[in-house]
């Protein structure tokens, strides 16, 4: 399940972002940032004062969230907000970004802490789809899961949702299960390599995806 962070009243929020260097903890004040609906496709931009991003009246939805500065890498992960549920008016973020190139790009994840923790360094070149975008519709295999013993005897069953980067031939490079069940975790990670996919091209060449790939277990 991906995780959600309750917020404010009647279905809109307040977001508030800092970014800080990774290594050191300093806060970064010329970092920027933007948001985008994984409902409706838009994109917005905060308001920023002192290193302070803070984007105004978000609705309920999945948002994915990109922050970055001047030689930093760009960070993102998913933010799932349910805005009516909390009672508070706003909610702060710090997010961690890496020392590097623009052209390089950071996934990170909203831990049980509720702390923003790195998962994978996708590199350069990389087609980035949107975390809240799925990339099961460009498999041409897709390999079929092993039931782990212990998740059978105990009739674990639902969706692992996975980060996934596949190359330029199609083939899986790097997947971890980000949401499911823990029993079910290995088995999907396995599957997800045996997996492949339609190579993607951008402006005429082969390109790295990162996406988010969805396995089903079913007894």
């Amino acid at each position: 399940m991906i995780k959600s962070i309750a917020l404010g009243s009647a279905g809109k929020c307040q977001t508030d972002i800092t970014a800080e260097d990774a290594e050191i903890g300093a806060q970064i004040e010329t970092a920027t940032a933007f948001v985008v609906s994984n409902d409706s496709n838009k994109s917005f931009r905060p308001k920023s004062k002192k290193g302070l991003l803070s984007f105004q009246d978000l609705e309920d939805g999945q948002y994915d969230v990109f922050v970055t500065a001047d030689k930093y890498k760009q960070s993102y992960f998913e933010l799932d907000l349910n805005c009516g549920a909390g009672g508070k008016e706003s909610v702060s973020l710090k997010v961690p970004i890496y020392k590097g190139f623009g052209d390089r790009s950071v996934l990170l994840k909203i831990a049980d802490s509720g702390k923003l923790e790195k998962v994978q360094d996708v590199g350069n070149n990389v087609f980035v789809r949107g975390i809240g975008e799925s990339v099961n519709n460009e498999l041409i295999y897709k390999a079929t899961p092993y039931y782990p013993a212990s998740a059978n005897a105990n009739r674990v069953l639902g969706p692992s949702v996975l980060a996934i980067i596949f190359n330029e031939g199609g083939y899986v490079i790097f997947a971890e299960a980000i949401s499911g069940h823990p029993a079910l975790k290995k088995a999907a990670e396995e599957a997800a390599y045996l997996s492949r996919f339609e190579p993607t091209k951008v402006d005429g060449k082969r390109v790295k995806v990162s996406g988010k790939m969805l396995i089903n277990f079913n007894l």
